[in-house]
């Protein structure tokens, strides 16, 4: 619903500004499966291929570590893209091992969003280590994956659980020359719940949290601020706070080629 008449307008100062626009000169992956593009507002999806720089003969072993956490829904709304609705209040980090010929790390940050009728994942920033310098290290059941702008650390407790936004999700968003969206991927396997803990590094006030050993719910916030539009960057999004880390879990599969 539109912003009622009684809302506030409040502007970031200058700082912020500023530091939600810099670094911008990291580079982005492409996702590794082709989907339809939207053309007039019509979906027409593509076999679900994989691309040519990932195609191969057998499956890819994946261990994939999954993050949400909460923010004000004031604020997402405020770097979405035209035609793009905030469905909740929530950010997800999804990063990745990959065995395959050579062994990868892949990083994906996204946001619940609606359009055209389609709810699932708007992708706000990718990038593998191909293009990207970090890394990951074990400590035991903990796994950290390293990189400039952001370090995340996932922690299985060996307790089996799910995802409820997995039944509100019919794939993930990319933008670019033509929105794509890439279909969500079925995953048989178990997943296990993790302790997380995570902070953005592009600036030194950037979000940040630790999980508090339970999963959360998020739910949809009603309008109540209009705030200065921004860019959709990883950059500004990850200047939005942290108010807590929703849940995480790891789950390893075979992905399809």
């Amino acid at each position: 619903p539109p912003a009622a008449s009684t809302s506030t307008r409040r502007e970031r100062s200058p700082d912020c500004s500023k530091r939600i626009n810099k670094a911008k000169d990291l580079k982005l992956s492409e996702p590794l499966y082709e989907a339809a593009p939207i053309l007039h507002g019509a979906w027409n999806f593509k076999s679900f291929a994989p691309s040519n720089a990932q195609k191969r003969d057998d499956n890819m072993k994946v261990e994939q570590y999954v993050m949400a956490y909460e923010v004000e829904q004031d604020r997402l709304r405020a770097i979405l893209p035209d035609g793009f609705v905030s469905l909740r209040p929530v950010l997800r980090i999804n990063s990745e091992i990959r065995y395959g010929e050579t062994e990868s790390v892949y990083i994906e940050f996204n946001t619940a969003v609606e359009a055209d009728g389609r709810r699932g994942w708007l992708n706000i920033g990718s990038w593998d280590n191909a293009g990207s310098v970090f890394s990951y290290k074990r400590s035991g059941k903990a796994v950290t994956f390293t990189a400039p702008f952001l370090e995340i650390t996932y922690t299985g407790v060996g307790v089996e659980g799910g995802c409820p936004a997995e039944k509100d999700n019919e794939g993930c968003f990319f933008l670019g020359k033509n929105t794509i969206l890439r279909p969500a991927e079925k995953i048989n396997s178990s997943k296990e719940f993790c302790d997380c803990e995570f902070r953005w590094k592009f600036t030194r006030d950037d979000a940040h949290g630790v999980s508090m050993g339970k999963t959360l719910p998020a739910f949809a916030a009603v309008p109540k601020i209009v705030y200065d539009r921004h860019e959709f960057t990883a950059q500004s999004a990850a200047a939005i706070p942290c108010e807590q880390v929703l849940g995480s879990y790891v789950v390893k599969f075979e992905r399809q080629l």
